[in-house]
């Protein structure tokens, strides 16, 4: 698999080592947002502007497939690779930025069964839901989040914030892992907002 080729592959470094390893075996969401996410809606420039739109002013509408808050954004991606889910997982992330391109929204060209990277997308849905598997596993996934940082367009949040089903996602990544020096991973998930929807942006595993 080379997950470079596609752009949408926006996993980075050891964390793609991490999935494709489950592939071969560790060591032994719908259209809604999340209701438990706690993080405030990110703001149109209608609503930071403090003054009110105008009578016919067309509102302001989030794309379809992305989320109001990087709270629901991760929620939304970590319950896609729980279930399996290579359209919604790829839907739920944006494309990098590359070549003076800025970062946009996935579609389902790219994201359908029909798309030429759809193999190694769902191999790395595959090598991630095992890395991501709790040991006390629920139906449906819980995902419960804290301490996310905002940064204008752009968020992340730490592994040891983000707990699905009741365990925190650093353990668990690490729980999988036979690459551990120090007993614990180091795993930072990072967000993007594009126009007012969030996404998924890199994801990055130190150990």
């Amino acid at each position: 698999m080379t997950p470079s080729k596609n752009r949408l592959a926006v996993m980075t470094g050891s964390l793609v080592a991490v999935a494709v390893a489950c592939v071969a075996g560790c060591s032994g969401s719908d259209s809604k947002d999340d209701a438990s996410a706690t993080a405030g809606t990110a703001s149109s420039p209608a609503a930071s502007s403090g003054s009110p739109a105008a009578p016919n002013a067309a509102p302001t509408r989030r794309p379809r497939h992305g989320r109001k808050t990087p709270d629901t954004a991760v929620t939304a991606w970590i319950k896609a690779i729980m279930a399996n889910d290579v359209t919604k997982y790829c839907l739920a992330n944006a494309q990098p930025a590359s070549e003076g391109r800025p970062a946009a929204p996935a579609t389902m060209a790219q994201c359908g069964s029909k798309n030429p990277h759809h193999q190694e997308q769902a191999a790395l849905v595959k090598g991630l839901h095992t890395a991501f598997m709790p040991p006390h596993p629920t139906q449906p996934t819980t995902v419960a989040l804290s301490g996310v940082e905002k940064h204008g367009t752009t968020a992340e949040v730490t592994g040891d914030h983000v707990v699905v089903d009741g365990s925190k996602l650093s353990d668990i990544v690490s729980s999988h892992s036979k690459n551990t020096t120090s007993g614990r991973s180091k795993l930072t998930l990072e967000m993007v907002r594009i126009k007012s929807a969030w996404y998924m942006g890199d994801s990055h595993l130190g150990f």
